[in-house]
Parts: C-alpha cells; sequence; structure tokens
C-alpha cells in the first residue's frame, strides 16, 4: 500500500514561527482576521491560504481544528469584541448628527444683514442640519442689456420633526402612535414658539397666545 505523503502546506504550517505576543502562527492570525469576517470555518481557511482539499469532509475537518484552539478562540473573540465596540461608537456619532438636525437654530445661518452664509462658514453641527443650498444666478434685462443682479439662494434642511422622532424612539419615550404625535407636535411647537420668540415673528406669537388662552 502506498504511503500517502503530507503537503507541503501543512508541513509549512506546523513549522511556521509564532509570533511572541499573540502566541499564533501566522496561518492562525490569518484564520482568525478571516473568521471574523465571514465566520465560516471553511472560507476562512481558504481566503487564510490554505489549500483547497480533495473532499468538503477533509477541508472541514482541517478548518475546526484551526478554529477550536484556544488562542485561535481567544483572538477570534477579542476581534469581535473590538468590532462591538466600533458599532456603539457609530450609534453614539449617529445619534449626534440626529441631535445637531433636530436642535439646529435657523438664525446661525444667516448673517447679520439677512444674507445667507457660506457653506464654509457654517460649523460642523451647523453644516449637518442642512440637506443642499441652491444658488441661481439672477439677470435683469434681455439681449445686451441683459445685466448680472446677484443670486438666489434656497437652503433646505433636512428633516427637523424625523430626526426628533428618532431620537425620542432611541430615549424610549414613545410608547403608542398616539403619544407619539403628540409629544412630537408639541416639541415642534415649543421649538417654533422659541425661535419666533428670537427672531419677532409676530403670527407663531399669536399662535402661542392662543393656545395658552385655551
Amino acid at each position: 500500500m502506498k504511503r500517502k505523503l503530507p503537503k507541503v502546506h501543512d508541513i509549512l504550517q506546523k513549522t511556521e514561527k509564532k509570533d511572541s505576543r499573540t502566541g499564533l502562527t501566522p496561518f492562525e492570525a490569518r484564520f482568525a482576521e478571516e473568521w471574523v469576517k465571514s465566520m465560516d470555518n471553511r472560507q476562512a481557511y481558504l481566503d487564510a491560504g490554505g489549500e483547497p482539499e480533495e473532499s468538503n469532509h477533509t477541508l472541514s475537518t482541517k478548518a475546526s481544528k484551526i478554529k477550536n484552539k484556544k488562542l485561535v478562540l481567544f483572538a477570534i473573540d477579542k476581534k469581535l469584541k473590538a468590532m462591538t465596540k466600533k458599532v456603539d461608537l457609530k450609534k453614539e456619532e449617529v445619534l449626534s448628527e440626529l441631535m445637531r438636525i433636530g436642535f439646529a437654530d435657523p438664525r446661525a445661518f444667516f448673517n447679520e444683514d439677512g444674507s445667507l452664509k457660506v457653506m464654509s462658514e457654517l460649523t460642523v453641527a451647523e453644516a449637518s442640519a442642512v440637506s443642499s443650498i441652491t444658488v441661481v444666478e439672477q439677470y435683469e434685462g434681455v439681449g445686451q442689456e441683459r445685466q448680472f443682479i446677484g443670486f438666489q439662494k434656497t437652503i433646505k434642511f433636512n428633516d427637523k420633526l424625523k430626526a426628533l422622532e428618532l431620537l425620542c424612539k432611541n430615549l424610549g419615550i414613545l410608547k403608542s402612535d398616539t403619544n407619539q404625535t403628540n409629544i412630537l407636535n408639541q416639541i415642534q411647537l415649543n421649538l417654533s414658539v422659541d425661535n419666533a420668540k428670537k427672531l419677532g415673528v409676530t403670527k407663531l406669537l399669536e399662535l402661542d397666545k392662543i393656545l395658552n388662552d385655551k
């Protein structure tokens, strides 16, 4: 009976020098790195540089053997925890962005003379509240008498009410659809009235007075 010789790749795996810090061979380190991407033993084995075997059973056996090593499991667990921390950080960033939209003050986007600020003058928080700014050139006259007279600028903000709704849901404030509508309407009204008082908008002040008198 002819003796089956071990594959070169298997020999190299056994002779690879282990990292002094992690205790992993280069192949094991690559396996752990690839496993957190696919979460599949066989796929991680192949992506780490393992050779395809004659049968899926042989490949699965070798891949499982690598995966179940204590130091490999430890490395995988460490990488998964690091990924979780990144997700939590992204969650905080999303909530921060929603707060910038929900509590944006429209006054911050205008100069004292009432002209719209250019984007380079806005802070990061202010710019986050902006959905788009449209600039249209304006002219007077026709033909050779046509003259440029300035720009018409239109600023569009991200949906403040939607941002507040998402924030309220995250905080657990909203329970039912009815309560949700009432709370959000009250928040929006309070913000509008507060801004109206600062901006001197007569109609909203009158609305505030009517609501308070009821």
